[in-house]
């Protein structure tokens, strides 16, 4: 999905899905690994979760939060079925335990409660909540501690959290979230960048293979007001996804983050060249086409210039 709503979902709400509701995990083909709650939703309440996503798609995207709010008042039956389906900006959080700020998303969520990566608790406190288990809690400490680095290198400024959990007992998941906001800077009133990756991890132990399939949202929102330029809004979205598979030479963190930071920083590259290019080149070549590149007053008289030797010449 282009516009960051997904049709099949990896996972969202974590503890409320594993813990509560019951569920079934199937592949769909080349499609997202699908959480599927039981009963399996009947066929009206699948065409009304249909109608809301063709309305978002065709809503100003720096609305998503509020369009997708009054979707879920509109349908409160179905509010955990819309906000799964549509990828919204990352919230932050703070860890009072670490004193660290922790990105809040549906797959550190159970009920209303967020689990921190720094100290593995949840904010509001919650007594049962979902965690990893011990080896898979030390991969995401590891995988924390990189993409913190990743980030001051790529971003310079902004806050990181990977959660990981287990899909069975040989195979498991991991996103890795990445928040950037800036104000004020280059002509730009306020702008936020949220990059959300989500990888399937499974091996294949008879051929000694392992596969990766990573699936990247990224999501902008830039603000500018210039005397030039005026004021002038850009937001939008992107979903692309990928797969590798490697010899499954060891099960070692070092193998797991490396591969997963690889595929990560490759995504996220090439999501930031199509965004500069078509979000940021498109929206440059429409204004210098509906508005002019310089002030209106010098517009003015060069074109009271232009009208004088025109009436001269004749």
């Amino acid at each position: 999905a282009e516009d960051g709503i997904r049709d099949f979902c990896l996972s969202r709400g974590l503890g409320d899905v594993y813990k509560r509701q019951g569920i079934n995990a199937e592949y769909m083909g080349e499609q997202y690994l699908f959480i599927k709650r039981q009963p399996a939703i009947n066929i009206m309440d699948r065409e009304k979760i249909h109608a809301c996503l063709n309305l978002v798609r065709r809503l100003p995207p720096s609305k998503v939060v509020q369009n997708t709010t009054a979707l879920q008042n509109l349908l409160p039956e179905q509010v955990d079925e819309i906000s799964q389906r549509i990828d919204q900006p990352l919230e932050v959080e703070h860890d009072t335990a670490t004193g660290l700020d922790f990105l809040k998303s549906e797959y550190n969520r159970d009920g209303d409660s967020y689990r921190s990566p720094w100290s593995n608790k949840y904010h509001p406190e919650l007594a049962d909540g979902i965690t990893p288990s011990k080896e898979l809690r030390e991969l995401e400490k590891k995988s924390n501690a990189a993409f913190r680095e990743y980030v001051k290198l790529y971003y310079d400024t902004g806050i990181s959290s990977v959660y990981f959990w287990e899909k069975d007992e040989e195979n498991f998941a991991c996103c890795v979230l990445i928040k950037k906001t800036i104000q004020g800077q280059k002509g730009v009133q306020e702008g936020s960048w949220d990059a959300i990756n989500i990888l399937d991890v499974t091996k294949d132990k008879n051929n000694n293979k392992i596969t990766y399939k990573v699936t990247t949202t990224v999501i902008v929102d830039i603000n500018i007001n210039h005397s030039e330029a005026g004021t002038v809004n850009v937001a939008g979205n992107f979903t692309r996804q990928n797969q590798e598979t490697f010899d499954f030479l060891n099960d070692s963190e070092e193998f797991h983050i490396e591969k997963i930071g690889k595929m990560v920083e490759e995504m996220e590259t090439q999501m930031r060249s199509r965004i500069e290019g078509i979000y940021v080149g498109k929206t440059k070549e429409i204004i210098y086409k509906s508005r002019q590149p310089t002030g209106q007053k010098e517009y003015d008289e060069k074109q009271r210039s232009v009208n004088t030797d025109l009436k001269g010449n004749s």
